[in-house]
């Protein structure tokens, strides 16, 4: 059964001049005697195979090495309620002669956050958000890392009550600037400004009493991203100074501070209510699967009855393998979470066994919102289905964004299976028999 997952050099070319292909189930193509004397060659294209489809979770995903702080509620018919929130460090690892005496007279503190152009939801919507002060380190797990699901105390006045640092309301579109200063409470910032004026303060010294930052959303509209480069300020004047002008202490969240953004959902309201565990068939999601940047989901695709169905002749040779998916986004909005996939290959416990480049194409006809669909070329995937000569092979495709986005965002992308309607995926497997 090797040699059905190769395709001969001296027969490929021939192979190729068959482009009448026909997109129906067992459907075959005569071609080649003209070419050879007492050889034939049968091209036949299947594109009823069965797909197995479905949403999983993932484990968890790392977002301390975010690209990016995210904040804010949206609410998505399809990926449900997500919430996202941030935490950091500010300080870096350097220490400053800070200003001290009676000349220096504290004004005011505030929290600036910039800008980097991303978002999801509503963005006309006003939005609040709240800044809450660290009780406890910023720690890294014991991998070094820290995840969607991580979380650290605040600050609080009475048992139940957290101590609000800051709190900034806003319209995050049409932008007003290429950042938000959020003014911090003022007892607090002079608290900071006086411990930093006693002598030469290094910054660990300060982290020891300002151990970082939460930032939450309380309204709902939309999920903000912030640049990773969010400033804590203290405002004095110098009254030393004839003319004196405000000026103010930056610690800025440097590149050896931590951080990271925790990720939630409900979807209680949606398709995917019932996934309690690991995965969640098609069938039962409204024949729909999702893969959800920042929360873990991902798509896994398995083909069951390909081996079957080459072995049914010893002398088919596997000219290629298309995966047609349809997608389920909303256009034009949500063209722009249509980026690239990352394909790996994963066992039935979801190990990663290989990362694949392989070639994809995505159609989209954005003017009237048919005809959306990824192709990939599993060739390769197949091939090593094939041979594979374990009696019962459970590998699959996992399909995901690439790691920036899935671990810096909270995008999502959403197909329909074989069962969708107008739009449903497909595989079109196209083999090559000899006869002679």
């Amino acid at each position: 059964m090797s040699r059905c997952a190769v395709v001969k050099p001296a027969l490929f070319g021939v192979a190729i001049l068959a482009t009448v292909l026909v997109s129906c189930t067992d459907s075959e193509t005569e071609i080649g005697s003209d070419f050879f004397d007492d050889v034939s060659f049968e091209v036949l294209s299947w594109d009823t195979l069965t797909l197995k489809m479905s949403t999983v979770q993932l484990d968890s995903i790392v977002t301390s090495d975010a690209a990016r702080l995210l904040v804010g509620i949206a609410d998505h018919d399809q990926a449900g309620r997500l919430t996202a929130e941030t935490y950091f460090q500010v300080g870096n690892e350097t220490y400053t002669n800070f200003p001290s005496g009676a000349d220096f007279s504290f004004t005011h503190a505030s929290l600036i956050l910039h800008y980097d152009g991303y978002s999801f939801g509503d963005t006309t919507q006003y939005m609040e958000i709240e800044v809450h002060e660290l009780a406890e380190d910023l720690e890294l797990d014991d991998d070094d890392q820290l995840y969607n699901f991580s979380s650290f105390t605040i600050k609080t006045e009475s048992e139940n009550t957290p101590f609000l640092l800051g709190t900034h309301t806003f319209r995050p579109e049409p932008y007003t600037g290429d950042s938000i200063e959020i003014d911090l409470d003022l007892t607090r910032g002079h608290e900071l400004f006086d411990f930093l004026g006693e002598d030469e303060v290094l910054i660990d010294d300060f982290k020891e009493i300002f151990k970082g930052v939460h930032i939450s959303p309380s309204t709902e509209g939309c999920i903000l991203g912030f640049g990773l480069s969010a400033e804590l300020r203290l405002y004095y004047n110098d009254y030393a100074d004839e003319d004196p002008e405000e000026q103010y202490l930056g610690f800025e969240l440097g590149t050896s501070d931590y951080y990271f953004n925790h990720l939630s959902a409900d979807r209680s309201a949606t398709t995917l209510a019932s996934l309690s565990g690991e995965e969640i068939s098609s069938d039962d999601a409204g024949d729909r699967v999702f893969v959800q940047s920042g929360l873990g989901l991902a798509i896994r695709i398995d083909i069951p009855y390909i081996r079957d169905i080459l072995a049914r002749d010893d002398e088919l040779l596997i000219n290629n393998v298309e995966l047609e998916l349809a997608v389920g986004n909303e256009l034009p909005e949500e063209l722009s979470m249509l980026q690239n996939l990352a394909i790996n290959r994963v066992d039935d416990h979801m190990d990663l066994l290989r990362s694949y480049e392989m070639p994809i194409s995505l159609d989209v006809n954005s003017e009237y919102g048919y005809d959306r669909k990824y192709t990939l070329d599993i060739t390769d995937f197949i091939e090593e289905q094939i041979a594979n000569n374990v009696e019962l092979n459970e590998d699959g495709l996992l399909l995901r964004f690439e790691d920036e986005s899935f671990r810096s965002s909270v995008d999502h992308l959403i197909l329909w299976d074989q069962h969708g309607g107008d739009e449903n995926s497909k595989i079109k497997l196209n083999v090559i028999r000899i006869k002679q």
